[in-house]
């Protein structure tokens, strides 16, 4: 990508918030403020005493941050 279009590319990202993907662009503090929110809880049904793991669903932003990291929230501790 020559230095005109990445010049460009950065110009347009900051006058509309977005990236090419239509998602918000984020400072890496924001971004891990924002990462931040997603809950785990670890529920049990008291009447068998199993216990499991449900994660609140994800924004889209941080569906996409697990994704560029191949990780999941779930393995993250």
């Amino acid at each position: 990508m020559s230095r005109a279009a990445v010049v460009y590319t950065a110009r347009t990202k900051h006058a509309a918030k977005q990236n090419a993907d239509g998602l918000g662009v984020y400072s890496y503090q924001s971004l891990l403020n924002h990462l931040d929110t997603l809950t785990r809880n670890e529920i049990e049904i008291s009447t068998t005493g199993v216990t499991f793991r449900k994660l609140s669903d994800p924004t889209p932003v941080q569906h996409r941050a697990f994704e560029l990291i191949e990780g999941s929230p779930l393995e993250l501790k």
